[in-house]
């Protein structure tokens, strides 16, 4: 440890706020894996976008391959999505284009035959797709097709859509992260307030929740469940290297993974700090730190205050997410590793 009480204490609290956030995380996760939130929030899209077309390509074979029929999987390619507009577009017109003229006088005779098959604004892209198609394979001569690049434009379009999804998908996360992580807080009394002066007071609980904080950067284990929440996080709803199974066993094996990681980070977490409800001794501590207050009322106020904004920080502080913490605790470690063991007491024997 260092001679840095406070040093020691922060990262404390950083380990604590780290070991809660991979808490939360599992647990939304395993409510993802369990309500299949990423694929409802595609076929949302695909429903509200296409709706012509939205049973027709969630029945797709390259779609409901990997879902079941009518849903749409948690993840779908720009590749595959283009290949899927051209082959239910050419279903409805019952002639497979040969070329891109072919193409464009098929997708004006659909779009004339059955109104609302597809919208406008896609019809209109879809013609100007073609038009650049083949102005680019003028330009580029036999390198690549016509249709190579046709399909290339049509990727492009809906990667640029997914990202919009995606954040959908992000926002709406963070707001059941905090839901998680309130509930978690308070499930399991993770007080800052607390926490911070019962580890300030308690020097051996101290050194013990530091020195796992400072091993924390290092630890495999930890390093390989932030890199798993950070490749969860960055991945995209159009990602075709993401898992893409979805069936039922899959999930379960999921969810349970994500329950003993739960389970197990809790039981690490109550080695380190006294975790779960206690209010009486909570009380009777605080009265004893503030002799001067002899009305019980004014001791139940205060005990309220402190305990709420305790767990509120408690709260914000999981959900900036365990890659923030992990990165905090790196800085932290860092900080540490630099200043040398004793260095404060070489300097007053100097003196």
């Amino acid at each position: 440890m260092t001679n840095f009480p406070i040093l020691d204490l922060i990262a404390g609290l950083i380990f604590i706020y780290f070991l809660m956030s991979i808490i939360s995380n599992s647990f939304f996760e395993g409510l993802s894996a369990l309500r299949k939130i990423r694929a409802k929030m595609l076929e949302k899209w695909i429903l509200a976008t296409l709706p012509g077309l939205a049973d027709s390509i969630l029945n797709h074979t390259i779609v409901n391959g990997v879902s079941e029929p009518g849903k749409s999987s948690s993840y779908l390619s720009g590749k595959n999505f283009s290949l899927v507009i051209l082959d239910t577009i050419a279903k409805f017109s019952q002639t497979v284009p040969k070329n891109l003229s072919e193409l464009s006088v098929m997708i004006d005779k659909v779009t004339t035959d059955q109104p609302g098959l597809v919208p406008e604004d896609l019809k209109r892209s879809l013609q100007l797709y073609i038009v650049e198609a083949q102005q680019a394979g003028a330009r580029a001569g036999q390198l690549k097709t016509e249709f190579e690049l046709y399909h290339e434009q049509v990727e492009k379009w809906f990667d640029s859509m997914m990202e919009r999804v995606t954040g959908s998908y992000k926002r709406f996360a963070s707001k059941i992260t905090f839901i998680i992580a309130l509930s978690a807080a308070f499930a399991l009394n993770i007080d800052s307030i607390s926490i911070a002066k019962y580890l300030y007071s308690n020097k051996d609980a101290r050194e013990k929740t530091a020195a796992a904080a400072y091993a924390a950067p290092d630890d495999s284990t930890f390093k390989a469940i932030v890199n798993q929440i950070q490749t969860i996080k960055t991945t995209d709803t159009n990602s075709i290297s993401a898992e893409r199974i979805d069936s039922l066993q899959t999930i379960i094996k999921k969810i349970e993974k994500e329950r003993d990681r739960i389970a197990g980070t809790s039981e690490y977490l109550g080695t380190l700090i006294p975790i779960g409800w206690n209010c009486k001794a909570e009380i009777d501590l605080l009265k004893l730190q503030h002799p001067s207050i002899t009305q019980e009322g004014w001791i139940y106020t205060l005990y309220s205050i402190s305990k709420f904004f305790g767990l509120m920080i408690t709260v914000f502080a999981i959900s900036l997410g365990a890659p923030f913490w992990f990165d905090v605790l790196n800085k932290v470690a860092n900080l540490r590793s630099s200043l040398k063991p004793g260095s404060t007491n070489a300097n007053i024997d100097k003196k």
